[in-house]
């Protein structure tokens, strides 16, 4: 549509003319769309694309929780589709602690100026594609949070660009104020429930600063989860493939607790390069679900299917604030081969040796 609000320009005469970015700028852009026959919570069927993208050299609070806020951003974009916002049709908390607006839009310049607003939710079951175009980013890591999540991802002719078609159906979760302490208060309530699409590309030349690089190309591993914030998984060849996610412990009425969703999918090529084995169908591996704070193993359902293409990671029935999924792969032992065993066996004055894995004397022998 024609409606846009681009904190990278600046409105001056009714035309938005960009602005010159400092070398460490946090780039963020909106669009907003219209998609014919979508029927969201507001009615309508426009939504709103948010894109934020980071470089190596970028330092800001805003990576967080995929760095600590003393070290670079690792290069990404993350972007979030939700129905339109600008019409400030909801109001902003939902549970029963924060019910008034505590901040509303200021800058003039703004559609949302002087509203008390935050994203609408989309039309539930929809499945939705998104496809991104990136010139600057490998895509080896794509977070989702979004269920029954499928992604494919393309070299184009223009050297270092790939195509990502991310398609899913968007997760309920839940959205926190700046005010929710979910990491050190045990009744901590989120503020309000989402329906939308958030979405991370990661590129693996710096990931774990550059630890894995040598698998960055590899097919792209995809996790999702419906924890409220961006996600980046980690990994060590001891601890395996985790992801640390976040949340309050409660749902929006204070009561609930929020059960958490995860499921994720890792191409044997990239296990094998990550784990440094040659990974196939009949490798094991193990997942489990631990609580950052105490070390502690969550109560929580786990699986890891291996099939002939990947590892697929389901987790589910957990609880917040900060848990790990952790996925480890477990070494088999080699068989051993059964030894063969002789004996001696007389039958009068003859003598045999039978040698074999379970001898047995001759009919008429005796076993010396």
């Amino acid at each position: 549509t024609n409606r846009l609000w681009d904190p990278g320009s600046t409105l001056i005469d009714g035309k938005w003319v960009k602005n010159e970015p400092e070398s460490d700028w946090f780039g963020w852009y909106n669009r907003e769309w219209s998609i014919p026959g979508l029927v969201n919570e507001d009615g309508t069927s426009r939504v709103q694309s948010v894109g934020r993208l980071a470089g190596p050299s970028t330092t800001d609070p805003r990576c967080r929780p995929t760095n600590p806020p003393s070290e670079t951003c690792i290069p990404w974009l993350n972007l979030t589709v939700s129905a339109t916002q600008l019409d400030g049709f909801r109001r902003p908390w939902e549970n029963a602690t924060q019910d008034s607006c505590s901040w509303r839009e200021n800058d003039e310049s703004s559609p949302f100026y002087g509203k008390c607003i935050r994203s609408g939710h989309l039309q539930e079951g929809i499945r939705f594609r998104v496809v991104l175009r990136v010139s600057w980013l490998l895509p080896t890591i794509v977070v989702t949070k979004t269920d029954k999540s499928t992604v494919t991802t393309e070299r184009l002719n223009k050297d270092g660009a790939s195509k990502v078609t991310i398609e899913g159906v968007p997760y309920r979760t839940v959205g926190l104020s700046s005010s929710v302490d979910w990491k050190n208060d045990p009744n901590s309530a989120a503020s309000w429930k989402d329906v939308i699409i958030k979405m991370s590309l990661i590129d693996g030349r710096y990931w774990r600063n550059g630890l894995y690089s040598a698998c960055a190309d590899k097919p792209s591993i995809v996790v999702a989860d419906n924890s409220w914030a961006p996600s980046s998984p980690t990994f060590d060849a001891s601890g395996g493939l985790q992801l640390n996610v976040s949340n309050s412990h409660f749902d929006t009425d204070g009561k609930t607790p929020f059960e958490g969703k995860y499921n994720g999918t890792v191409p044997f090529e990239t296990a094998s390069c990550l784990w440094g084995q040659n990974l196939s169908s009949k490798s094991q591996f193990i997942a489990e679900v631990i609580e950052e704070s105490t070390g502690e193993k969550k109560a929580a359902t786990t699986a890891v299917a291996v099939d002939s293409e990947a590892l697929r990671i389901n987790a589910y029935g957990f609880t917040f604030s900060s848990p790990t999924i952790r996925v480890k792969y477990v070494a088999t032992a080699s068989p051993v081969s059964p030894k063969k065993q002789t004996i001696t066996c007389k039958k009068g004055k003859t003598v045999r040796k039978i040698t074999s894995l379970r001898p047995k004397c001759p009919a008429g022998f005796k076993k010396a």
